[in-house]
């Protein structure tokens, strides 16, 4: 099939009077394209598996980091939360008494010092950044 093909080409009769100088050239460069893509082929899987290997030590680092990081905002957040009641409690003595203040004083639009006081130490129980 092949000779049939060649010879409707009209090159079955050059390869037949150069055979010696055609055939060595075809081995060689047959001999280059499976010896490189072998090489080739065995080099990307020695180099995908030295990635694949490098990726998965690079993830388990990444999985136990992210889980310190979400275990540390976890704790910060209950932290502020404990903070914060511990801050609205005390803030709650000092609403009172300028409630009772306020209804002590008849109305006439005056603030005394004792409920700027007041005031200013719930100013101070603030949140702290």
């Amino acid at each position: 099939m092949l000779w049939l093909g060649l010879k409707l080409l009209g090159i079955r009769k050059l390869l037949l009077n150069n055979w010696k100088w055609v055939l060595p050239a075809v081995a060689i460069v047959a001999a280059f394209f499976i010896v490189s893509n072998t090489y080739y082929n065995k080099g990307i899987a020695m180099e995908r598996a030295t990635w694949e290997t490098r990726i998965k030590a690079e993830s388990i680092k990444n999985a136990i980091r992210t889980k310190i990081i979400a275990n540390t905002v976890a704790e910060y957040g209950e932290n502020k939360k404990k903070e914060v009641e511990i801050r609205v409690k005390k803030e709650a003595v000092y609403k009172d008494r300028i409630v009772t203040l306020i209804k002590e004083i008849p109305a006439d639009c005056e603030v005394s010092q004792e409920i700027l006081d007041s005031r200013n130490a719930i100013r101070a129980q603030g949140p702290k950044l």
